[in-house]
């Protein structure tokens, strides 16, 4: 049910955050238990901190539920405005399409 002085569907949400959580972990403990040994492992660079794998699920998903047409308009308007305190974290547009 929404909260009537905004316009988020907190439980709607949390539950899409929690199957994604879920999800994810599931599908790294399959990869890592299905994961070939090399000697020599790639290198990675270090990123800044960022989004995590289910928080960028939970924020593509619930775009679908939100009712807005343009993503970038809805990520602009609705996620770094109103869905900060739920995303401390929250990147640009750019850089989130970039991740």
């Amino acid at each position: 049910m929404k909260n009537k002085d905004t316009k988020i569907d907190e439980l709607m949400l949390y539950s899409i955050f929690i199957f994604a959580d879920d999800a994810c972990q599931v599908l790294q403990n399959y990869v890592q238990s299905h994961w070939l040994e090399t000697k020599n492992k790639p290198f990675r660079k270090p990123q800044a901190a960022a989004l995590t794998e289910s928080e960028i699920i939970t924020i593509l998903v619930y775009y679908h539920y939100s009712g807005y047409k343009n993503f970038e308009y809805y990520y602009r308007q609705f996620v770094l405005h109103d869905l900060k305190t739920y995303f401390p974290s929250v990147p640009s547009y750019t850089h989130f399409v970039s991740l």
